[in-house]
């Protein structure tokens, strides 16, 4: 007796070390698979803007909060998290995923870096470096202020929102306070970028908005924005439109100002963060009037920092198991199973239909296993789960199989929403669905007539009882004879066109290569020559303002044209990545003329110090010898190859 309780304590004592091992091991994968991502929702920012920057955790459950705090010379606010669990369908285990989003506000114009970020998890800490931004300074002035705000920071699906762009210039003094502060024949720019269509958003109609806010007459002031031109008749050439901005008027501690505001409606369809901005202002602002009512402007850079609105899901709290991520008003679900009597282990589809008045973009498939009742009675696979989309619905099809016999039901399916009117959570359930599972016929050992499935059994038969049986068929022991499946000459054909075929299309695909760069090639082959001629032209110019404005662009458009990108908002900061490679010393002075020539654009006093000639002169120079410098690198690339 003694001898059998040792040995239970044995097993035991084995038992207890396997599940330590297992749990062990759990514990050393979820740390392998941790993996720790930061992103930001954009690049660039300018100076008093915020960035939002999203720290992804994924490979395992409740992680703790991030770590932010060696990021150095800004200001750092968390905005929550949000936790989503996933099936991976081609490994059968949940996927767990937690992002942090964080607003970052950097106090210093220059390269910013967003880290680093760290996480300690099981004793151990991972640290990512985060990703470089680039903040742009803008010269102060206390003449125009742009401002984007959102009437909400963040929203839900199919909840609205309104986005309001606002342009506030000081007014004029004395008599003239009442007056607008633009030139009617010099408006000012501004620079809109979300007039556009926003996937994920539904956006108002932008060109029914914009048209009713044209000016026909060239006397009344206005706005030029995004550039876009109008033609007021087929014998005339076409202009930039002139909007018309609705004004108020406002009283502050600092004075009196006009503000101009520029509103749009938006609605949310799909999760995110959408970014607003930043909105450009340039171009001249009055300031005053002289003597004999002449108006004094002065030219003006101003940028309103972006606003950002995140769609996020609904709150975690209360959020049923059964939740599959649609938001709406109203949801059915309906069931179905393609036979009602089977045997007990027979594979069965079931089908689910779901559909309502709600958005669909973010449904998730039903995760049938973590509903109890369902798995009573039945084995569901999920991994073997077929999706479709139809009319407006979302199709899915799982196997199940019946795991006891007897007359009974596949239970109601739960599915929950969120309900976007009582902003809480409400469940719909499926019909139940009756079913007849039988016991499956059994293979007994008197059923078996061989031991073996690929030879048959020693069987007798004994003449008298089997009479009626046919005679047996005898076949030749060699077996039959192999036949060709074609003649030779075909055999040869069908060798043959398998190398030419291939032949052909790696020929079209050099020709297509070919094409492409020869046609890639043909901007950066003009850049050169092109600003030649616009810098020549500039140094001939007698207008100092224009002539500023020719050596800038042609600077601008020598860098767009060489590297083939767009040439519009093409900066100093800009510039300097695009030139890594160059000479130091020819990179270094071109970036100090970029420079000072980018300001003279916009300020009077750094126009005053631009002798015009001389730098169009040296821009020439300039531009010479980065051209050299390419062609002697490309030349030695072709030597080399």
């Amino acid at each position: 007796m003694a001898t059998g309780l040792n040995s239970k304590r044995i097993r035991t004592a084995r038992w207890v070390l396997l599940i330590a091992l297992s749990l062990g091991a759990s514990a050393a994968q979820a740390a392998s698979q941790l993996s720790l991502k930061v992103q930001a929702n954009r690049q660039q920012l300018y100076l008093g803007e915020s960035v939002l920057v999203s720290v992804t955790i994924t490979g395992i459950s409740n992680p703790p909060k991030p770590d932010l705090s060696a990021i150095r010379n800004c200001r750092i606010r968390a905005l929550g998290k949000k936790s989503e669990s996933k099936l991976d369908f081609s490994t059968g285990q949940f996927q767990q995923k937690t992002v942090f989003p964080f607003e970052i506000t950097p106090h210093a114009a220059g390269p910013f870096v967003a880290g680093p970020v760290r996480i300690a998890y099981d004793g151990k800490v991972k640290t990512v470096r985060g990703p470089v931004l680039q903040v742009a300074g803008v010269e102060k002035q206390d003449v125009v202020e742009i401002s984007i705000t959102s009437s909400r920071e963040s929203v839900i699906i199919d909840e609205p929102f309104e986005i309001t762009a606002a342009v506030t210039i000081r007014a004029l003094s004395g008599g003239y306070s009442d007056h607008h502060p633009l030139d009617p024949r010099q408006p000012p720019a501004l620079d809109i970028p979300f007039l556009r269509e926003i996937d994920g958003l539904k956006v108002p109609d932008i060109r029914s908005t914009m048209q009713k806010m044209v000016i026909s007459r060239r006397d009344q002031p206005g706005f030029t924005i995004n550039d876009i031109p109008i033609q007021n008749n087929f014998f005339s050439s076409a202009r930039l439109a002139n909007f018309s901005l609705p004004k108020r008027t406002i009283m502050r501690s600092d004075g009196k100002f006009h503000t101009y505001e520029f509103k749009l409606d938006y609605v949310a369809k799909k999760e995110g963060d959408y970014t607003f901005g930043p909105v450009k202002f340039k171009g001249p602002a009055v300031v005053s009037v002289a003597p004999g009512g002449r108006i004094v402007t002065r030219p003006i850079l101003a940028v309103g920092s972006a606003a950002t609105v995140r769609v996020l899901p609904p709150p975690e709290e209360g959020r049923p198991t059964s939740f599959i991520g649609a938001i709406g008003r109203e949801l059915t679900v309906t069931a179905e199973l393609d036979a009602q009597t089977c045997n007990v282990g027979d594979p069965l589809t079931l089908t689910l239909a779901i559909s309502g008045k709600m958005n669909m973009s973010n449904v998730t498939p039903p995760l049938l296993n973590q509903q109890e009742a369902l798995t009573r009675d039945f084995r569901i696979y999920d991994d073997t789960l077929r999706s479709e989309s139809r009319d407006e619905k979302k199709i899915y099809r799982y196997t199940i199989r019946p795991t006891r016999v007897g007359t009974y039901e596949f239970p109601a399916v739960a599915i929950s929403f969120y309900d976007v009117e009582s902003q809480a959570y409400k469940t719909a359930y499926s019909q139940p669905l009756p079913i007849r599972a039988k016991q499956g016929v059994e293979v007994g050992s008197a059923d078996v007539i061989s031991e073996a499935t690929n030879r048959l059994a020693n069987v007798s038969f004994s003449s008298e009882q089997n009479a009626w049986l046919a005679s047996p068929i005898t076949m030749n022991p060699l077996g039959s004879r192999l036949m060709p499946l074609a003649k030779r000459p075909v055999h040869a054909i069908i060798a043959a066109s398998g190398p030419c075929l291939l032949a052909l299309i790696l020929g079209m695909r050099a020709a297509c290569s070919l094409h492409q760069n020869r046609q890639k090639g043909k901007r950066r082959r003009r850049a050169a020559g092109l600003a030649a001629t616009r810098l020549k032209r500039a140094e001939r110019e007698n207008d100092a303002d224009v002539a500023v404005t020719q050596i800038s662009k042609a600077m601008r458009e020598y860098l767009a044209d060489t590297f083939e990108i767009s040439g519009a908002g093409l900066t100093p900061a800009d510039a300097g990545p695009l030139l890594e490679d160059s000479d130091p010393d020819v990179r270094s002075q071109y970036l100090q003329l970029f420079e000072a020539i980018f300001n003279a654009e916009f300020s009077e006093s750094d126009r005053a110090r631009v002798d015009t000639p001389r730098a169009a002169r040296d821009a020439l120079i300039l531009v010479q010898k980065l051209e050299t410098r390419n062609l002697a690198g490309k030349a030695g690339k072709q030597d080399a190859s």
